[in-house]
């Protein structure tokens, strides 16, 4: 659903921790910390991921 309104131009805003079901869906995303915008990805899915799990000093292994 939200793969067909983003298709259309329509803004999709999606509040959630786990971006695994939207991953291939992301244009662009924001980090929030404490209601704040701590980064930005332009790269879709990947990106925000790599950037929140740096924001919230959460270490891959």
């Amino acid at each position: 659903m939200a793969g067909k309104l983003s298709q259309g131009g329509t803004a999709v805003l999606v509040a959630e921790p786990s971006i695994a079901a939207m991953r291939a869906h992301i244009d662009r995303g924001y980090v929030l910390v404490r209601g704040r915008i701590a980064a930005v990805s332009e790269d879709g899915g990947p990106g925000l991921d790599r950037l929140y799990q740096e924001k919230m000093g959460i270490q891959r292994t």
